[in-house]
């Protein structure tokens, strides 16, 4: 599974948690991690799985087409207030269906599954954390705990008041490319 990084116990001030924007999405499309794209000629995730970076596998295409109808709900919940609760729920089940997607991959009750799609999925992300991790560094920022897509950084800078603070999620995005990492919250 993904990364749970093991937390320093303590109260912590300043605390800004960054997460990474569909964070499997993202990875399985950055590396093409699809059942129809495996290929032993390919280019390796960094795990030794190799994928072809020829033809948009099909589990990206179908993540991708859940994820633009997601969007679509979620433009209706702002074009639609009246039916706000009914397109809410419909981006929910959206973000929720994208979200299993990967995860029928290693579940052998799925016709989905094959472990090496698994596998590459979460070893990416895996490796998308890491490098997070370091480029939060370089940053000057001290990362205290990391779960899942997001990590948990202390350092003025997230503090939404202080200067230099949309320079640093533009810096680190700049570092993370294609990757999109987003400010999530701060938590004084």
């Amino acid at each position: 599974g993904a990364d749970i990084q093991e937390p320093e116990p303590g109260v912590y001030d300043n605390i800004g948690i960054l997460d990474v924007k569909a964070m499997y999405h993202s990875n399985a499309s950055m590396h093409n991690i699809s059942w129809d794209s495996l290929d032993e000629n390919g280019v390796d995730c960094g795990n030794g799985t190799k994928f072809s970076k020829e033809n948009k596998g099909l589990l990206i295409r179908q993540m991708d087409y859940m994820t633009n109808l997601r969007n679509k709900f979620k433009q209706l919940m702002k074009d639609d207030p009246q039916n706000y609760s009914r397109w809410d729920c419909m981006q929910f089940a959206c973000k929720s269906l994208v979200a299993s997607m990967y995860g029928v991959c290693g579940d052998s009750k799925y016709g989905m599954y094959h472990p090496e799609v698994a596998a590459a999925i979460t070893f990416t992300s895996r490796q998308t954390l890491y490098k997070l991790r370091k480029v939060a560094e370089k940053q000057g920022l001290e990362t205290i705990y990391g779960h899942t897509d997001s990590i948990f950084v202390r350092g003025q800078i997230f503090c939404p008041h202080d200067s230099g603070y949309n320079g640093k999620i533009r810096e680190i995005n700049e570092m993370m490319h294609p990757i999109e990492v987003e400010f999530e919250r701060y938590c004084d």
